[in-house]
C-alpha cells in the first residue's frame, strides 16, 4: 500500500468538510426540536445582547458587563452588556434584577437606579425558534 501524498489529503480533508457542511445544512442531523443550550458554567437551559455572533450552533449568552461578584455605588451608573451567539436570529432579550425586577428587553443598556443589597443580574434570550438560555451573575451595591 502507498502512502498517501499531500495533494490527495487536502482533497480527501475539503471532501470531508464539503460533506459534513451539507449533512448540516440538509437538516439530517436535526433531533427532532430545540436543543437545550449551553451546559457551560455560568450558563444553564431555560429561556437576549452587544455583540451577536453568527447563526448556527447552540444559543448561548454570556454577561459581559457589570462583572461577576463586584461593587457598586447606589446611584452609579453601570453598562449592561451581553455577547448572544448561535441560535437563530431575531432574538429576544429579558434583563432582570432578583431586587429591581424587570431592568430592560435591549441589549446594551444603562442603569442608575438600582436598590441597595445583593443583586442576581440575569438575561435570558429567547431566539426565533423558542430556545431559550440565560447567564446571571451577582453584584451588590452599597
Amino acid at each position: 500500500m502507498r502512502p498517501i501524498n499531500n495533494v490527495a489529503k487536502s482533497v480527501l480533508i475539503s471532501s470531508v468538510m464539503i460533506l459534513l457542511v451539507a449533512v448540516a445544512l440538509s437538516g439530517c442531523l436535526d433531533t427532532g426540536g430545540p436543543q437545550p443550550g449551553p451546559t457551560q458554567p455560568g450558563q444553564t437551559p431555560s429561556g437576549g445582547g452587544g455583540q451577536v455572533g453568527p447563526s448556527g450552533g447552540p444559543l448561548t449568552v454570556k454577561i459581559t458587563s457589570p462583572k461577576d461578584t463586584q461593587i457598586y455605588k447606589r446611584g452609579q451608573e453601570l453598562t449592561f452588556d451581553a455577547t448572544i451567539s448561535g441560535g437563530v436570529p431575531p432574538y429576544r432579550i429579558r434583563w432582570y434584577s432578583s431586587l429591581n425586577g424587570n431592568l430592560s428587553n435591549t441589549n446594551p443598556f444603562k442603569n442608575s437606579s438600582l436598590l441597595l443589597g445583593s443583586h442576581g443580574i440575569g438575561i435570558e434570550v429567547t431566539d426565533s425558534t423558542g430556545t431559550k438560555v440565560k447567564n446571571e451573575i451577582r453584584i451588590d451595591v452599597i
